[in-house]
């Protein structure tokens, strides 16, 4: 295990590198560009002419179910952190889309969203380990207990990772036909 002291010393470490990435990202010109380029994203949306029918919901939110199981696919015949996260990255999109639907929709509605957002909050937290582990990694090999604190880590993330994966399977076993099919009845913007 880690003393006290080898841990005041890791958090000094981290701290030290919060400090650098903060003052990095509070540059003036990091800050204007972010303004800039969020304007002009502004002015993009505010152009956009949607159809008044929901069908452009109904084959988006479609178009986003594919993609999380495409995801998926992929993280299971290659298994590697970047799959992972790009299958993180399209369930958070999915469930960023039917959230408005859970909370106005009947019962149905706001337990696919619950449970899209569960497993995107799994995929988030493996995420922030795998990151975590990344950065205190060559922070502690010099430190008493550092490799295991590592490999505990590594551990958390595995156990996780089975989790998110045999949760994220289930939720989107089902082809995105029989999704949308089961959400028309439960969200009227969503029928096709």
């Amino acid at each position: 295990d880690i003393s006290e002291l080898e841990v005041a010393k890791l958090r000094r470490r981290l701290g030290n590198a919060r400090s650098i990435a903060r003052r990095q990202a509070l540059k003036s010109t990091v800050r204007a560009t972010l303004t800039k380029e969020l304007q002009d994203i502004e002015g993009r949306v505010a152009a956009w002419n949607l159809p008044p029918d929901g069908t452009c919901l109904h084959a988006g939110v479609r178009r986003l179910y594919r993609k999380v199981r495409q995801a998926l696919a992929v993280e299971r015949w290659a298994g590697t952190a970047e799959t992972l996260h790009e299958a993180r990255k399209q369930a958070k999109y999915l469930e960023l889309a039917l959230e408005p639907f859970g909370a106005e929709s009947k019962k149905i509605m706001a337990e696919v969203v619950e449970r899209a957002k569960s497993v995107e909050d799994d995929f988030g937290m493996d995420r922030d380990l795998s990151l975590l582990k990344e950065k205190v990694e060559p922070l502690v090999m010099d430190v008493d207990g550092g490799k295991s604190l590592v490999s505990r880590i590594a551990q958390l993330q595995q156990k996780l990772q089975i989790r998110a994966l045999r949760k994220a399977r289930r939720f989107y076993d089902a082809k995105a036909g029989k999704f949308m099919r089961r959400l028309a009845g439960h969200a009227p913007g969503l029928a096709a």
